[in-house]
């Protein structure tokens, strides 16, 4: 029989390395969870989607990998769901994803990786350190998926790849950016992207193609303006 990990009272837990996956039934607590701060190994693969009732009040998460780790790892629900955000730390680590230091960097600047070409649901929900989101320029981002950066209610810049194809459903609502650039490539507008953002003033599609959905239920529950300006052959976040 698994032992379960026992965090009745506790308010900071280690999952130690080795453990691959973790559901509900892998903790044993009575009433509510008190957990506030979690620790992550690297060697995590998926996170099932009963684990809210333990992470339902965690504010600090550190993850004993890099970004391209936590990207890949099957997160399909909201992890993260306390009220006042949750602080991503995550480990520095080499070329080959091994981890060089025991210091915890927080996640205050979304780099995305070169080599990750889509980003999956709900995959950085309620990260609040998170404040500038950059894409690589030429990355060929396939998707972004549903709420992947929801309730990110810190970021304040955002700029997507040239390639960006898929925006999903609610990918950015509850952020505070006041404007964004639609690459001319993307195909798919999702529900409600923007939701949620009161900062959020323009809206520019680069390109002279108007997006999938005419009846903009992608600008569904903001107020921003649209610009359409044609053809987009150099890019403003081009470095």
């Amino acid at each position: 029989m698994k032992k379960k990990f026992d965090v009745n009272g506790l308010y900071a837990f280690n999952i130690p390395n080795g453990v691959r996956e973790i559901a509900r039934s892998d903790f044993e607590f009575k009433g509510e969870c008190t957990l506030k701060t979690i620790i992550l190994p690297s060697s995590l693969e998926k996170i099932h989607d009963d684990v809210y009732e333990v992470f339902k009040n965690i504010e600090k998460c550190y993850y004993e990998s890099d970004l391209h780790g936590w990207l890949n790892i099957e997160i399909d629900f909201p992890l993260f769901s306390c009220p006042r955000g949750v602080r991503l730390f995550l480990s520095p680590t080499d070329s080959f994803g091994n981890k060089i230091s025991d210091d915890y960097q927080e996640l205050i600047e979304y780099k995305h990786p070169d080599i990750v070409h889509t980003i999956g649901d709900y995959q950085l929900y309620n990260i609040v350190s998170i404040k500038k989101v950059a894409f690589p320029y030429n990355n060929l981002v396939l998707k972004i998926g549903r709420h992947a950066f929801s309730r990110c209610v810190n970021i304040k810049e955002i700029k997507l790849s040239f390639k960006t194809i898929d925006i999903d459903d609610y990918a950015f609502s509850e952020t505070s950016f006041e404007s964004i650039d639609i690459p001319p490539l993307v195909e798919k507008l999702g529900y409600a992207i923007f939701k949620g953002n009161k900062e959020l003033r323009k809206v520019r599609i680069l390109s002279d193609v108007y997006p999938l959905d005419t009846n903009r239920d992608w600008l569904e529950g903001s107020s921003a303006e649209v610009e359409i300006v044609g053809e987009y052959l150099t890019h403003s976040n081009e470095a």
